[in-house]
C-alpha cells in the first residue's frame, strides 16, 4: 500500500501557472477517480452509470467536477485522496511556498474513467430559465474544462458550465436553471466517460513548461 505523497503530483516553479485548454486542450485525456469496481461502472450498453461518476445525492458537484489531466498523473496516483485545505488550496506561481504537510488518505478501491477533452470543451447545451410572471424561456450556455491546479496537484482540473451571459451556473441560481444544467451534464458525460484511454501517450512539455 502507498504511503508517501508522489512528488510528480506538486506544482514547480518552472510550471505555467495555468494551462490554456483553448490553446494546448486538442487530443489531451482526462481522468476521474470512480469507487465502483469496474464491473458495476457500465449498463448494458456500455454508458457509464451516474453513480460511478459522482454520488447521487451529490449532484450539485457536477458544477465543478474535479479532473485530473491524465499524462505525468496516470491511474497509480488516482488512490491518493486530498482532505481538509490540501483539497482547497489553489496553488499561485510565485506565491507561498509548497505545502510540506499534505493532508491525504490511500483509497485503495478506485477505478479510473476517462474522458476526451475534445468532447465535452465547448459544447452547447439548452438551459431553460423563467421569470417573475412564470413564462419560461430557452437560452443556450457552454461547458468548458478549467485548469484549477491545487498545491497539493498540480494536474487538477473542473468541469463548469455557464449559462448564456458567460456566468457559471451554481446551485443558487435558478431552480429550472440548475435542474437543466444538472440533467445536461448527466447525460452528456455519462456518454463520454470511458473505461480507457482513446491511446496512451506522453504528454508535451510545452503544453505545462514555462518557455524562457
Amino acid at each position: 500500500m502507498p504511503q508517501e505523497y508522489p512528488a510528480i503530483l506538486l506544482p514547480r516553479q518552472e510550471y505555467r501557472s495555468s494551462i490554456d485548454f483553448s490553446k494546448y486542450g486538442s487530443g489531451l485525456c482526462l481522468i476521474r477517480r470512480s469507487r465502483v469496481p469496474k464491473e458495476d461502472i457500465t449498463n448494458d450498453l456500455g454508458t457509464v452509470r451516474t453513480h460511478a461518476i459522482i454520488n447521487p445525492d451529490e449532484a450539485h458537484l457536477f458544477f465543478s467536477l474535479s479532473l485530473n489531466l491524465f499524462g505525468l498523473f496516470n491511474e497509480t496516483h488516482l488512490v491518493f485522496k486530498l482532505g481538509g485545505d490540501s483539497a482547497r488550496k489553489r496553488w499561485i506561481k510565485g506565491g507561498s511556498s509548497p505545502q510540506t504537510q499534505i493532508d491525504f488518505s490511500v483509497e485503495e478501491n478506485s477505478t479510473p474513467i476517462y474522458l476526451e477533452i475534445d468532447k465535452i470543451q465547448k459544447q452547447p447545451f439548452t438551459l431553460k430559465k423563467g421569470n417573475h410572471k412564470g413564462k419560461i424561456t430557452q437560452c443556450t450556455g457552454e461547458s468548458r474544462v478549467e485548469h484549477a491546479p491545487l498545491e497539493a496537484n498540480y494536474w487538477h482540473l473542473e468541469f463548469r458550465v455557464a449559462d448564456e451571459t458567460g456566468v457559471d451556473v451554481k446551485s443558487s441560481h435558478s431552480n429550472l436553471k440548475v435542474e437543466n444544467a444538472v440533467h445536461f451534464v448527466e447525460s452528456y458525460l455519462k456518454l463520454h466517460f470511458k473505461l480507457a484511454c482513446r491511446q496512451p501517450y506522453a504528454l508535451e512539455e510545452s503544453i505545462y513548461l514555462e518557455v524562457s
